[in-house]
């Protein structure tokens, strides 16, 4: 019974945390994450390393990603847009309906971008729930592909038929050449704005 009870809570949870090491390490891929059992002691530490995987992503997604968006910057004349969005209180969708959940939600979410971006736009998970959006060929007004964005998400269908949701978006429209980071400062500030006055909503912000 003893021995059960150690197999169970300890030995199998570290082994498959040594796996999903041994994987990343071998794939590079930063998008791995520890099973997580919510009946177990276990899932404590795998959830803080999955969060610390989510910042690795991230800032791996980052730095590979804006080299992307500098050189369609570089290609583009006229105005040009980042968007920089997260779903609301995901980390309330994890807890009520599972990870696999959240994770369905992710992929779906990102199939929904690039559904309603153009093919040579360029949209990246930056990691977690947040997500960048780099529009070069505004071909509608712009408010309006935000309210298409923002009012469409019941069009995403998941496997929790009760699962419901919402997401904020910062938008920042630019004209000169400026680095990633100082257009990205400005969509996040946007992004903030939007969580302030109540979330489920987008703000632009325009270069003066």
């Amino acid at each position: 019974m003893i021995q059960s009870f150690f197999a169970q809570q300890i030995t199998f949870p570290i082994q498959k945390a040594i796996q999903a090491f041994e994987q990343i390490k071998r794939t590079q891929d930063y998008s791995i994450r520890l099973e997580i059992n919510q009946k177990d002691e276990f899932s404590k530490l795998a959830i803080s390393i999955n969060e610390l995987l989510d910042y690795i992503e991230k800032e791996k997604n980052r730095d590979q990603e804006k080299q992307k968006i500098l050189q369609a910057q570089a290609e583009k004349d006229g105005q040009i847009t980042l968007g920089f969005l997260d779903i609301d209180h995901f980390k309330e969708v994890n807890d009520t309906y599972g990870h696999l959940s959240g994770n369905e939600l992710l992929i779906s979410l990102a199939k929904y971008l690039l559904f309603y971006t153009n093919q040579d736009d360029i949209v990246i998970r930056m990691g977690g729930d947040e997500f960048v959006i780099f529009v070069k060929n505004i071909q509608n007004d712009l408010n309006y592909l935000c309210k298409e964005l923002i009012n469409h998400l019941d069009e995403i269908t998941l496997s929790h038929n009760r699962l419901r949701f919402s997401m904020s978006m910062g938008i920042y429209a630019f004209n000169t050449s400026l680095t990633f980071d100082e257009a990205f400062k400005e969509a996040d500030e946007a992004l903030y704005h939007s969580k302030r006055n109540g979330r489920s909503q987008f703000t632009i912000k325009y270069q003066s």
